[in-house]
């Protein structure tokens, strides 16, 4: 046996550097180096003891002054923050000033409001963020890297993040190392350090090692954080957390990452407020040209570019994304990679395990199938049944709850696999003492499927060895040398062998899963031994009936809709995987599946030809499945995987999106996308529905706010350049271009969801915004500018103005980033924006028609005449719009539907698989 490598040994003194003895909260970084140091005096360095470890004094001390462990950066973004960074863009600090200035030449109280509504804005914006920031770290509490820490002599396991310089951890096969350690001991300790090193195949770890000189970027006795553990075991000291680690220096990762679509948003915001400002010197000039009043024009020109509402877009986005991200949660779905957003968005084929995405709710036992006879669940057991019955509990991890005594509502006698708890449970209603009864098979020696199940064990049985074997009835046939009847064994001949499976492929019509067991006395003290199968018995099939999820199936149905593939890979039974597809909708007939068997068989270019036409695979190996994904992906497919085991992690790094259930191992979890909290088809699907609504949330702010400033500039440029009176007044801007505006985005920052968001086609975006982006809203912004001065010119009345410029803003917002004309698609019901529109409506009503009010903004009362004016210029101008998008939208499906005319048969069929699937 190999012996676990230490230098704890003080005799040895050769070799060791003299150093004086310091605190760890007073260490100097530049002076301390573990890898060139032995454990104990790296222990002695950081005040801590290689036995015992830390006392609780010591922890609080180190903890409170070197901040939580997190060795990947937060987004963090305070109150405080937020201010500083409104104060530097200026516009709105030059707004308030002038404002005020203005003010106090003139007692107009619209001045005021101006200056007080820019200061509200600007806490409304500091708000949404810090609130933001600390919803989109909200993930870290489910993806934090448990650790096995020695403290005052305890060893226990605990949160990362609570780790600091001086704990003794252990490292295990499989985990991500959440610090960097100097090694105590290893025992054939290999770790993957790809993240710190850029070396792709593990490195073989040594305590012995000591360092000469401080020349290498990672030591042999060293551990690093971000890196995982491949093999062995072994322990070290803590000696750099969070932002002091290896990880952190190396790829300098600032406090505050800002996700992808934040950042389009921050770049869209400064490239609107640079235009902003020149549109503000713009009018300036038009208006010296035009001989226009400089200080009014001055002030409306800054209250322009105020209308943007450039910090307004980001802190939206911000609250928009941190809300979207905490309510993915409350649904089971924690977005661990904000930058994988897009992406789901555009995920059209999803390739899942059949565990995670069909997982059994409740399952019953059917029948008995043994010696070639079928016993029904209400009928007597035979001896026969019974010990098939208890052969397949012992081929099972099934554990039996001790302190259910008192039976209380809602708790099970046993836990385990949800088919194992229906064969226990079944035994236990029989009269049958399960936990006394199971005791008779003593297990020796254990094996598992790669999907974690027990698929074959070595039991001790009645004095004898007997190896017993669990799983899929074709596989376990396959490996069966006789059966037995009436208590005789005989060989498993051809005839015999297709009678069981047309009982099976029978039975399986009635039950959603069976179970086939097959045991034999072996000599062999251990199932690595070659001949433990060789007296291998098929001893029958248990029938099970497993209740169907309506929501899973609902869920595939939406997927399906939307256009989205549903591709599962099973290791059930043909025909129980067959009947969950076909029940929950994913496959419709045979040919959509295939087994490994036939994949081996067929040409390999007529299996990649045909591929596009399997949805259910079975029995394929982790490396045959990533074969299938790539594909897909050469298909031009956006794909989707689930994994739950670590031979998957080559899967989802080539996955455009990963999901990975709670319960998978840390390795996964950190290397996650997704993190789902919850089990099953339809938890994917809210998944997808959700990241689709952050994604219309936040690029519908962005386009939205940039109408409202375009309209009043080219509203009031047009003025300048023909003579017309200004159609904007300070006052008009504040309620229509700041107030309403700002509501009308807040409802789609929080627009709710609908039931058709799957079926929403998306415009995409690139990393950085371009012009063809907001192409669509200075478009309408364009035609709404020559309705504002046309409702003036009709009306001569500012109050009618404002409501038309509240209309025409009101009518984009319906349609947020939907290129669709609405003639085609009907615009998704917003309540919020409704709600919007009301209050809008209400406080105009306050400026109209209560005197007190309409004397201090020198408004004027509005006659039904000029609202029907408004609404009919505003009105007219998106119906018209809309026609003209509905015309092209028929025109170029005319010219799609021509090209695919002169396309080959073939071609277009291959392009309607989907539609003639449906």
């Amino acid at each position: 046996m190999h012996r676990n490598r230490s230098y704890n040994d003080k005799s040895d003194m050769s070799g060791i550097r003299t150093i004086t003895s310091a605190s760890s909260d007073n260490q100097d970084t530049e002076v301390f180096f573990p890898a060139g140091m032995q454990p104990f005096e790296v222990a002695e360095y950081l005040d801590t003891d290689l036995v015992i470890g830390l006392s609780r004094k010591q922890i609080k001390r180190r903890a409170a002054k070197q901040g939580a462990n997190i060795i990947h950066s937060e987004f963090k973004l305070s109150f405080m923050q937020s201010i500083r960074s409104q104060i530097k863009g200026l516009l709105g600090i030059m707004l308030i000033a002038s404002s005020l200035i203005m003010y106090a030449f003139d007692r107009q109280y619209s001045y005021l409001a101006m200056a007080g509504a820019i200061i509200l804005l600007i806490l409304l914006n500091a708000i949404l963020e810090s609130r933001a920031s600390s919803a989109l770290n909200v993930p870290r509490k489910y993806t934090a890297i448990k650790a096995t820490v020695t403290r005052e002599g305890v060893t226990d396991v605990a949160d990362s993040r609570r780790l600091v310089t001086g704990d003794i951890i252990s490292f295990s096969e499989g985990m991500v190392i959440p610090c960097d350690a100097r090694l105590i001991e290893d025992n054939l300790l290999t770790v993957l350090e790809t993240p710190i090193s850029g070396a792709r195949g593990s490195a073989v770890k040594d305590s012995r090692f000591i360092a000469t000189e401080d020349n290498e970027l990672v030591y042999a006795n060293m551990v690093y954080a971000g890196s995982i553990v491949t093999g062995g075991q072994g322990s070290g000291i803590v000696c750099s957390t969070g932002k002091d680690t290896l990880l952190r220096r190396i790829t300098g990762e600032k406090a505050d990452y800002l996700p992808a679509m934040l950042k389009y948003i921050q770049s869209s915001g400064k490239y609107i407020s640079i235009v902003t400002i020149i549109a503000c010197f713009a009018l300036l000039f038009a208006g010296l040209i035009a001989g226009r009043d400089v200080a009014n024009l001055f002030i409306i020109s800054l209250s322009v570019g105020a209308v943007s509402l450039c910090d307004s877009m980001a802190s939206l986005a911000a609250g928009s994304l941190g809300y979207g991200a905490k309510k993915m949660s409350n649904h089971g779905a924690v977005v661990k990679n904000l930058n994988c957003i897009p992406k789901i968005c555009e995920i059209n084929t999803i390739m899942c395990c059949k565990n995670t995405a069909f997982p059994p709710k409740k399952m019953t036992l059917n029948g008995v199938y043994t010696e070639n006879t079928y016993l029904p669940a209400d009928r007597k057991l035979t001896d026969k049944a019974k010990e098939l019955l208890y052969l397949s509990l012992a081929c099972s991890d099934l554990k039996i709850n001790k302190s259910y005594g008192k039976k209380r509502r809602g708790c099970s006698a046993f836990s385990g696999r949800v088919y194992d708890e229906a064969v226990a449970e079944y035994l236990s209603e029989k009269g049958y003492d399960v936990s006394s009864d199971i005791g008779e098979y003593f297990r020796i020696h254990t094996e598992h499927s790669l999907s974690g199940e027990v698929n074959r064990v070595l039991i001790l049985h009645g004095g004898r060895n007997v190896v017993v074997l669990k799983g899929a009835p074709e596989f376990i046939l396959s490996r069966c040398s006789g059966y037995e009847l009436n208590g005789t064994g005989y060989k498993m001949s051809q005839v015999t062998r297709k009678r069981i499976l047309t009982a099976l492929e029978e039975y399986s019509q009635e039950s959603g899963f069976i179970i086939a067991i097959a045991a034999g006395e072996t000599a062999a003290d251990n199932l690595r031994d070659i001949t433990a199968e060789r007296r291998l018995m098929f001893k029958g099939f248990i029938t099970l009936y497993c209740s169907m999820d309506v929501d899973n199936a609902s869920a595939v149905y939406k997927c399906s809709q939307a256009g989205i593939e549903t591709v599962v890979s099973s290791s059930d039974s043909y025909y129980t995987a067959y009947n969950i597809a076909k029940n929950t909708g994913i496959v419709t007939s045979e040919k959509q599946v295939v087994t490994a068997e036939q994949m081996h068989s067929t040409d390999h270019g007529l299996f990649i030809a045909n591929c596009p036409d399997y949805k259910l695979f079975l029995n394929l190996s982790d490396n045959e499945w990533r074969h299938i994904l790539k594909y897909r992906k050469q298909d031009k497919r956006i794909v989707g995987v689930t994994a739950e085991r670590l031979e998957e992690l080559a899967l989802m790094n080539e996955a455009d999106v990963s999901f990975v259930p709670d319960s998978a191992p840390d390795t996964l979890k950190q290397s996650a996308d997704v993190l789902m909290l919850c089990s099953g088809m339809d938890a994917l699907t809210d998944c997808l529905q959700n990241a689709r609504l952050i994604f219309i949330r936040i690029h519908s702010v962005a386009e939205y706010l940039t109408v409202g400033a375009a309209t009043i500039f080219f509203s009031t440029l047009f003025s300048l350049l023909f003579g017309l009176v200004l159609p904007f007044r300070v006052q008009d801007i504040l309620f229509g271009g700041i107030l309403f505006n700002l509501f009308f985005a807040i409802s789609l920052a929080f627009t709710p969801t609908n039931r058709k968001l799957l079926l929403e086609k998306l415009p995409r975006y690139k990393v950085r915004p371009l012009f063809r982006d907001f192409f669509h809203p200075l478009m309408y912004s364009f035609g709404a500018s020559v309705c504002i001065p046309l409702i003036y010119g009709i009306t001569g009345s500012f109050s009618a103005t404002i409501c038309g410029l509240t209309l025409l803003l009101f009518f984009y917002a319906l349609t947020n980033i939907s290129r669709t004309s609405i003639f085609q698609k009907k615009a998704v019901a917003n309540l919020p924006l409704l709600i919007s529109l009301v209050i809008s409506a209400g406080i105009m009503g306050g400026l109209f028609f209560f005197e007190p009010v309409r004397n201090i903004f020198e408004y004027t009362e509005v006659t039904p005449t000029q609202i029907g004016i408004s609404i009919a210029v505003s009105g007219g101008y998106f119906i018209l719009l809309q026609l003209i998008k509905l015309w092209l939208d028929i025109k170029k499906a005319k010219g799609e539907k021509l090209k695919e005319s002169f396309l080959p048969t073939e071609v277009v069929d291959s392009k309607n698989i989907t539609q003639s699937e449906e």
